[in-house]
């Protein structure tokens, strides 16, 4: 159902280079993975229950799919797969360490993964937490004392911040953050804004 919006919509566009691809990615292949459906996720949900209702799809390996398609670059790589984006990175670690990617979006929840598994894993890039306003509210509600700090879009990571999202993901807080590739020449503060 989601494929077939998604198709429909890009059918719609014009000269673009987007191609759909019916399988998921993840650190190993796999033709015959498990979907839960209620949760939309590759692995059990952490505090859902997850039901197998027997959705079945096969899995590849990112460096894999890069190498078969022979794809010299992919310009921004966004991953939002329920707790399985760290398994997609580590599918696609030495495309990631071969500056392949030069920006890429991932989804942390210090409940699973925290955000200094991402930073330890790609030592390549540098990352920035990207504030959202449900997150902005929360952290001024907890530390209203700190309000102006968090008001970026974009905040450059650094040990002690990383440590201090780590620990307040553990509350159930998820969220994301942006990695650029240090040889990167993107000045960041051309996507950089203020959140009110």
């Amino acid at each position: 159902e989601a494929l077939t919006s998604l198709k429909e919509k890009i059918s719609k566009l014009e000269n673009h280079n987007i191609h759909v691809h019916e399988y998921g990615l993840s650190d190993v292949e796999l033709d015959d993975q498990v979907f839960y459906d209620n949760v939309q996720s590759f692995t059990p949900h952490w505090y859902l229950p997850s039901h197998d209702s027997g959705s079945r799809y096969s899995v590849k390996v990112l460096d894999t799919y890069i190498g078969l398609s022979q794809l010299e670059r992919i310009d921004f790589l966004k991953i939002d797969v329920e707790g399985l984006d760290y398994k997609v990175l580590l599918g696609g670690l030495k495309t990631l360490l071969a500056g392949k990617i030069p920006y890429l979006q991932v989804e942390y929840n210090g409940l699973q993964i925290g955000v200094r598994h991402y930073v330890d894993l790609l030592p390549n890039f540098q990352f920035y937490w990207m504030m959202e306003p449900v997150l902005l509210a929360a952290l001024t509600k907890a530390y209203p004392d700190n309000a102006k700090f968090f008001n970026k879009s974009l905040i450059k990571l650094d040990d002690t911040l990383i440590a201090f999202i780590d620990e307040f993901s553990k509350t159930a807080n998820q969220g994301n953050v942006f990695g650029v590739l240090k040889t990167s020449d993107l000045d960041i503060e051309e996507l950089t804004f203020e959140i009110e």
